[in-house]
């Protein structure tokens, strides 16, 4: 299958330091020949190695707001932690008027879509009951998602099977424009405004459904930068402002898992912590717990690398404003959830595990490959040094059974290799005079 992947190489850039091949959640990036190379089959798109490559040699990509000229009418539905990106000075009604100051003809905040969410979560947990494979893991983050496809492929079941809270945003704003407008589809643009570049993939490829409801995905920092700099000639509108209180909280740590409203939930953030803990619940642990928030960014999605502000100071800017917005906007919160279609909640396709490259089609080459990749890595340092261009000694062994690699690439076996040639040399060395010594020995007694 062709993955498509919002997170891009700039080869020239990169040095060939080892940085992101010791991050990479998934095992996806090595070094050849100097230069980091994405397996596309493992990568996730977390974006673990924009954050961690001290050359800017990976970026994100996402759309340009110039895309909406395509359509007649642009809806703008910013994530939750979009809230957090402003200081007090910059009051959410006049910064969500800046959407339409740069041309959107409507906004409304994913944190609408979140508090929706949220309600039928704890309905469909609640009505499931011991029916449910234990813990529910949170479909909110793609990233999560994809890991639990590529690494932890046991735990697809667990997979809560609904939809996003931006998907749910966007199904319900395209609706909207299309009976009140008498709009087609292609004629509606809904922009999602991302701290991820998770967000671009999963609407490029969807997981669970076929198609995305979202035509395109913006980053929040190029929104930021534009509000900031016209923010003056904002004119601002205090009717924007939908989401509710609890909404709003969902773009940081503990914000899904305080407006999901069943008992024994836990909230992770951080993708290595998110493995860990994939990791014990693989291992049968966690049973007890009825649902987790798995976030791939550390602080949940403001953290993500297409924000602009410290994601500490955004989460304390969201409850700030959380606690502004209070219940102002639940009526209209209930009277939508009231009148939404239940069926929309969930998932129109299974989540499967995703597959990555086989030892061979054949399962004899397949058992034979992974006795020598076994045997090797018993025969390797195991210190998982990434020299040789792999993360692990594991990886490396998997590359050397495939053909990628060669033995002497690891460092320390080379190392080890000239050093017993350089004994073999000197030993020979230290022989040979005695042997010239016998052979002149021997050809003086034959002349007499």
């Amino acid at each position: 299958m062709n993955y498509f992947h919002s997170v891009k190489l700039i080869e020239e850039e990169c040095k060939g330091c080892t940085h992101c091949i010791r991050t990479c959640p998934t095992e996806a990036i090595r070094v050849r020949n100097g230069k980091a190379t994405i397996i596309n089959e493992r990568c996730i798109d977390c974006g673990e190695c924009i954050r961690t490559c001290p050359n800017s040699a990976k970026i994100a990509i996402s759309d340009a707001p110039e895309l909406s000229k395509n359509f007649k009418y642009n809806i703008a539905i910013p994530a939750p932690s979009f809230a957090g990106q402003f200081t007090k000075k910059y009051p959410l009604e006049k910064v969500l008027s800046g959407f339409l100051h740069m041309g959107f003809d409507e906004v409304l905040e994913v944190g609408f879509g979140a508090a929706l969410m949220a309600r039928a979560i704890t309905e469909y947990l609640r009505e499931q009951g011991v029916a449910l494979p234990r813990p529910v893991i949170s479909s909110a983050c793609p990233a999560v998602v994809r890991l639990v496809q590529v690494k932890f492929p046991g735990l697809v079941e667990n997979i809560l099977p609904m939809q996003s809270p931006m998907e749910m945003t966007a199904q319900f704003v395209r609706e909207h424009a299309r009976e009140k407008l008498g709009l087609k589809d292609d004629e509606i643009g809904v922009f999602f405004i991302s701290p991820c570049p998770a967000k671009v993939t999963v609407v490029k490829q969807p997981i669970g459904f076929e198609k995305s409801s979202v035509s395109g995905v913006i980053g929040i920092k190029d929104m930021v930068n534009f509000i900031k700099k016209n923010f003056n000639s904002i004119q601002g509108r205090a009717d924007l402002q939908k989401a509710t209180s609890a909404g709003i909280g969902w773009g940081r740590r503990g914000g899904e898992v305080a407006s999901v409203d069943v008992p024994n939930k836990m909230e992770v953030d951080g993708i290595h912590h998110v493995s860990r803990v994939l990791e014990k619940i693989e291992e049968g642990g966690f049973k007890s717990i009825n649902f987790i928030e798995a976030q791939a960014c550390t602080g949940g999605c403001v953290g993500g690398v297409l924000q602009v502000e410290n994601p500490f100071l955004s989460m304390l800017k969201i409850d700030l404003v959380a606690d502004e917005i209070g219940d102002r906007n639940d009526a209209f919160f209930e009277k939508a959830y009231k009148e939404a279609d239940r069926k929309r909640f969930f998932l129109t396709e299974k989540i499967e595990p995703r597959s990555i490259t086989s030892l061979d089609g054949d399962v004899g080459a397949a058992m034979r490959k992974l006795k020598e990749i076994e045997a090797l890595h018993a025969e390797l340092p195991g210190i998982d040094c990434g020299s040789c261009g792999c993360p692990t000694c594991r990886a490396f062994a998997e590359d050397v059974t495939a053909g990628l690699m060669m033995r002497m690439d690891c460092l320390f076996d080379l190392r080890e290799r000239v050093r017993c040639l350089a004994e073999e040399i000197f030993s020979l060395a230290q022989k040979l005079p005695h042997a010239m010594k016998d052979k002149d020995k021997g050809v003086s007694d034959e002349t007499q």
